[in-house]
């Protein structure tokens, strides 16, 4: 579970062994989120059109890996026009990034986004946009495609006081929780982290094994259990959850 589930989510991705649960509650405050790489093109206005007639290239390269575009600008097609080809281009080839056009008072621009978040070694960028001098070119350095916005940056949070990052929003505590950082913390006010009892799961058992011996009294429930969960095997008028037997499949991993 998690305290404040708008600013830490947490889920549990473990086996559901004893073990598991034996994990320790912790606190954790976010100091900074993960941040993508952010291209931002320049605002032009949309109804004018400064490519003239032709084929473009340029060269995406992404984590070293480069890619070749090509695409066309009619006789009539204006600046808003080109953005949105490019957007669907880059969209379309799922190399990484995501493209999106803003307006503005008239004018539009191209955003090209990184899906991937985090620092990157020596300082570098996640992607790089250029003109390739091929026939027509231009249209980066015309429509400001190469302008980084914002860098890349890891995540900065603390568990336990203890200072902590990650390449990512999203890791994993203990091998068993599936942490998702989702906002900022106040200043000094951590949120916990932990397990605690299913109770919506708990009365949907207790309610099936009741249902069970009501239309059946000689029915025999038995639990596959991995929990250790106290009462599984007790009566529900007694606070139990109605099972007459346990197979109690985790309690090996105490002794491994």
């Amino acid at each position: 579970f998690s305290e404040n589930p708008e600013l830490v989510s947490a889920k549990y991705v473990g086996t559901d062994s004893v073990k598991d649960l034996q994990m320790d509650d912790f606190s954790i405050e976010v100091h900074s989120l993960a941040k993508p790489q952010v291209n931002q093109g320049k605002f032009l206005p949309k109804d004018q059109r400064l490519l003239d007639t032709g084929t473009y290239i340029f060269n995406v390269d992404v984590n070293d890996l480069e890619y070749e575009f090509q695409f066309g600008v009619g006789d009539s097609d204006t600046n808003v026009d080109v953005q949105n080809k490019l957007k669907r281009l880059i969209n379309k080839f799922n190399i990484g990034l995501k493209a999106e056009v803003l307006g503005e008072n008239g004018a539009a621009a191209l955003q090209i986004a990184s899906l991937e978040t985090g620092y990157q070694k020596d300082g570098g960028l996640i992607f790089q946009v250029s003109d390739i001098p091929k026939g027509s070119y231009g249209v980066v350095a015309k429509f400001g495609l190469d302008q980084v916005e914002t860098y890349p940056e890891d995540s900065s949070f603390s568990i336990d006081g203890e200072k902590k990052s990650t390449h990512s929003n999203t890791f994993l505590a203990g091998k068993v929780l599936e942490i998702t950082l989702n906002d900022v913390s106040d200043m000094e006010n951590p949120t916990t982290i932990g397990f605690k009892t299913d109770t919506e799961a708990i009365t949907y058992l207790q309610l099936a094994t009741e249902l069970i011996k009501e239309i059946n009294p000689k029915a025999i429930c038995i639990a596959e259990d991995m929990s250790a969960l106290p009462g599984m095997c007790l009566p529900v008028a007694d606070g139990g959850v109605g099972f007459d037997y346990r197979l109690s499949m985790g309690m090996p991993d105490l002794w491994i």
